[in-house]
Order: structure tokens, then C-alpha cells, then sequence
């Protein structure tokens, strides 16, 4: 078999195990806004859970592992560990965590471990399955990576099913890492972006996590409302760079039903740093999937704030479910929506980022950026 032939075939192959593992093992952490916190659940019914961890892009190529998490009921205690290896990068990445539960009607969980990843800040706007899609097959790479190893401890207060309460202390080192591949499954003559440094050096985290969920389902909600809102700020002992970092965000999402499965959804985020002006990790970007579609990817990078607002109608399954169109393939999965959306992003008047480079001066202000169109989804914005 040609090399071109063998290439192709193992692109068929992860795109597969993408589907068939991956997304069902994340459909329902992705359609949230995502403030990354690692905390692992376990189902305490389930002594034993085997699932895959896989994923494609331009820095590790195709990263192949698996997931393990071993519960002992009786003592309300845990272990969580994946393993996997980056093929284009060469690179073994994992994590392990214990954690012991305590309470039933308010659950307090601590918990904590060692983890060596390679991560990304964009998660806000694409999850990691719809991100491997578009590399794969579009050639594209919506999301920026840095090396994270190091440790992180948890504890997590958890009332009612719908309230959630987290405080996390992370120490962990960042790296930079280099694009490490331009291969895809359709061949084009697109290449992928250079993955941009960060700064690198140890720094030591707090963060503090409120959840609110009253949807009536995690994957499709049709009715209810979610949000999160997060604090993180780095502690003194960091490295220099790193000690009068802080951040805040929030996000809420609302759903409403109209008649049958079609829905009224408002999406609103936004987000704030303070001095991390040489810190790209915490910086945010704006523009492009998640975001202003009409806009190229990252259009607005490097802001220290932004505020972004979206208002969908949703069409359920009643459109592709019709009699007209149900012979589509995962016609009962495809979802059309239409949506207006707007939002700024600005920098602070004093930050060193706009003082050491030009900046628009109105983008200091906040320019407001518009648009409108139609969307197609597959699992309630899992893949659009």
C-alpha cells in the first residue's frame, strides 16, 4: 500500500474512532461554556469505565489514548487516569486523579493529581471533537496549544442537582510548542497557522467556580437556563511573569420552547483579565466559530476583555424530520438554526499591550461587531 493510500486509510480510521468514541464521550461537557477545571466525574454505580481519548491537531497530529476510571462505591472513593501518546509531536500525555465524595443531599468532593497536557484557551469557542472534525477534514485548526504539567486539588460542594461550587489550586509549568504537522484527510493546498509561544514558567492558580444548571437536558436543552461564572487569580509564589494575573468569567445560556421542538436559545459570555498583557495563555480572542461567524477566526486576538452576546432560533428536528428530507444522512441529528449575534472586545486604557504596539484607539473603547445568518448543527452544537 502507497504511503498516500496508508495515510488515507488511517485518517478514515481516527475519524471513526472520533465519532463513534470521542464525541460520545464529550457531547455533553462541549455544549457549555468551558472554564477549564479537570474535575473528573465518576459514576458511582459503575465500578469500571473504559473509553477512548482521541483527538486531531496540528501540533500533536493525531493523539490516540484511553481513559480509566475505577470507582469503589462502598468507600465513595475514585481513581481517574488516561494515557495517551501525540504522534506527530512524539510526545505520551496523561493525567491521574483520586477523589473521595462525601454527603448525599449536599456532596462535598475533594480530589486532586498529576497531569501532563497539551492545552488550549480556545475551548471557550470550539470543543475539542468539532476542532479534530475541521482539522481532519477542512484543513483547518481553530484553536492555539501550550504545554501544561504539573498538579492540581479540588474541592467541589454540590447541592439540589443544579448548584455547584468549586475552589481549585493548580501548579502547573507552561511550555511552548510548535506546530508539528500539515497532514489532513482531503487533500488541499491549504497548511496549517504556526502555533504562537506563550509565556513560559511556573505558576500557581486559584480558582473560584460557581455552576448554576436548570436545563431539562445537558446535550438538548429545550428548556431552563446554565451558567458559570469563574474567578482565578495566580498566587505570589508564582514566577514573576505570572503574580498579578487575575481573570473573571462568566457565561449563561437560556432556553425557552416554542412549539414542538423548536426553541428560542440566548447565549451571552464575556470575560476580563487583568495584567496579562505578556501572558498570550490568558489573553482572548474573538472572531470566527463560537463567536462572530461572520468574521475570520481570531479577527479581535488578544483582548483583555470581551463581551458577546448571541440569539438563536432553533428549529429542532422539524425541518431535516420532514418527509421531504428525512432520507439525509443523520437527518434526526441535523439541526437549523438562525441567529443574530453581536460583540466587542477591547483593551484596558493603561495595559502595556496597546502602549508597546499600535492599537486602534477605538478598539480601546469597544467597537461593536454584527451579524446574522444560518446554522447547521449536529447534537445541539456539538459539530456546526
Amino acid at each position: 500500500m502507497s504511503q498516500k493510500k496508508a495515510e488515507i486509510v488511517t485518517g478514515l480510521v481516527v475519524f471513526i474512532a472520533l465519532l463513534l468514541f470521542g464525541l460520545i464521550k464529550t457531547a455533553g461537557a462541549q455544549t457549555q461554556f468551558s472554564i477549564p477545571e479537570h474535575i473528573q466525574p465518576i459514576e458511582w454505580n459503575q465500578k469500571l469505565d473504559l473509553s477512548s481519548w482521541n483527538h486531531f491537531n496540528r501540533v500533536e497530529g493525531l493523539f490516540a489514548g484511553a481513559e480509566l476510571a475505577l470507582s469503589f462505591p462502598a468507600l465513595r472513593a475514585g481513581v481517574v487516569t488516561g494515557a495517551g501518546y501525540a504522534v506527530s509531536q512524539k510526545a505520551p500525555h496523561y493525567h491521574l486523579f483520586a477523589l473521595k465524595d462525601f454527603g448525599t443531599k449536599v456532596r462535598t468532593e475533594v480530589g486532586g493529581g498529576y497531569f501532563d497536557h497539551v492545552e488550549s484557551s480556545d475551548n471557550w469557542t470550539i470543543g475539542e471533537i468539532e476542532n479534530s472534525f475541521a482539522a481532519l477534514l477542512l484543513h483547518e485548526d481553530f484553536r492555539d496549544y501550550y504545554g501544561l504539567k504539573g498538579w492540581r486539588a479540588w474541592v467541589q460542594f454540590a447541592a439540589h442537582k443544579w448548584f455547584t461550587l468549586r475552589a481549585l489550586v493548580q501548579s502547573a509549568n507552561y511550555s511552548s510548542v510548535k506546530k508539528n504537522t500539515d497532514w489532513h484527510l482531503i487533500p488541499n493546498h491549504k497548511v496549517f497557522r504556526p502555533n504562537p509561544p506563550v509565556a513560559e514558567g511556573r505558576e500557581n492558580l486559584l480558582r473560584l467556580a460557581l455552576v448554576l444548571d436548570r436545563m431539562d437536558n445537558p446535550i438538548y436543552p429545550t428548556q431552563g437556563f446554565f451558567f458559570q461564572g469563574a474567578f482565578e487569580k495566580a498566587l505570589g509564589n508564582s514566577n514573576a511573569l505570572f503574580r498579578k494575573y487575575s481573570g473573571l468569567f462568566a457565561s449563561l445560556r437560556v432556553y425557552h420552547q416554542t412549539v414542538k421542538n423548536q426553541r428560542l436559545g440566548l447565549l451571552v459570555r464575556t470575560a476580563k483579565t487583568w495584567r496579562s498583557a505578556y501572558l498570550p495563555q490568558h489573553l482572548v480572542d474573538f472572531g470566527g466559530i463560537g463567536s462572530l461567524r461572520g468574521f475570520r477566526t481570531k479577527a479581535f486576538p488578544n483582548g483583555t476583555s470581551v463581551l458577546f452576546g448571541r440569539v438563536t432560533y432553533f428549529f429542532g428536528g422539524d425541518v431535516f424530520n420532514s418527509r421531504f428530507l428525512s432520507w439525509l444522512p443523520f437527518s434526526d441529528m441535523i439541526e437549523l438554526g438562525i441567529f443574530g449575534e453581536t460583540g466587542k472586545r477591547w483593551y484596558a486604557m493603561t495595559d502595556i499591550l496597546c502602549e508597546a504596539s499600535p492599537c486602534n484607539p477605538l478598539e480601546r473603547q469597544g467597537i461593536w461587531h454584527s451579524d446574522v445568518g444560518a446554522s447547521f448543527s449536529i447534537s445541539g452544537d456539538l459539530v456546526r
